[in-house]
Order: structure tokens, then sequence, then C-alpha cells
């Protein structure tokens, strides 16, 4: 009798020590957004396409990466299926790094798009047809990856 005793008490105090935990959630503080310099182009313009990323913790952040890419760009066509980079994926060189970002710090990434199937070389003579695109970008570090909203380009003649 005594036994059961003690294991209802020994129950009832560790559902008693639940608790939230008090980690914050890095995809709620750490944000990803992305602007595009033209929401119109022509083939060959190039358009500025700038990533920030902001630390909104009160707290220095250390991302690591598997590779120089920290983020990657891609472009989609009104389908869905991925234009550019052709391949679907940035060629990146297989070296780790790193990125420190300070409490409410920023960092800022920029490529340039100028409607190729390639984002290097910019003057690469594969084009896109003119039509409707939707720029996008993702930040893929290790063991967290934050997706900015996309932006619609309309690729004119």
């Amino acid at each position: 009798m005594r036994r059961y005793w003690i294991y209802g008490f020994a129950s009832a105090a560790l559902l008693s020590c639940v608790q939230e935990p008090t980690v914050p959630r890095l995809d709620d503080r750490i944000t990803v957004t992305l602007a595009v310099s033209r929401t119109t182009m022509r083939v060959g313009e190039p358009d500025t396409l700038r990533v920030t990323v902001a630390n909104n913790l009160e707290q220095n952040v250390i991302l690591s990466f598997s590779n120089v890419c920290r983020v990657y760009f891609t472009v989609r066509n009104q389908a869905g299926d991925i234009v550019a980079p052709r391949d679907g994926r940035a060629q990146c060189v297989p070296q780790r790094s790193t990125l420190s970002i300070p409490v409410n710090g920023r960092q800022v990434f920029t490529s340039i798009w100028t409607g190729g199937f390639d984002f290097v070389p910019l003057d690469t003579p594969a084009k896109v047809p003119p039509g409707t695109y939707f720029v996008s970008a993702q930040l893929v570090a290790d063991g967290f990856t934050q997706i900015a909203p996309a932006f619609k380009v309309e690729v004119v003649p």
C-alpha cells in the first residue's frame, strides 16, 4: 500500500513540473525579407535582388552553413517550375562558413538577375521568354531554414 502512495505522489510531482520552454523559436526572431529593384523588366535589364536577414533576438546569433552559399535565389514561372538557376540549385563551394548577426543587427545579401536561366554570368545569352515570374529567396543554415515571401516580376520584350 505504501508503495502505491509513493508512486502516486511521484507522478503528481512530475506532472506539476511541466512548463513552457523559454527558448525562443528562431523562425519567429530571425526574419528574412526580399526586395527587388524592378517589378517590370525588359529581358537583359538588371534587376537587383536584395535579401535582408534580421536578428530580432536579445542576443547575438551565429548561423553555420555547410557551404559558402547562405542565401539561395530562385525564379519560378507561373506553373511553379524553377527557371533560374537552371538546375534549381546554385553552385556552391563545399566549404563551411558562419554568419554572425549582432542584437538587432541585419545582414544584406544581393544578387542581380537579368532574365537569364542562370544568375552567373550576368550576360548569359539564354534568357527566359516574356511572362510572369516569381522571385524568391531562402536562407539555408545548418538546422535552420527561412524563406522570404516571393515577388512577382513581369518580364517584357
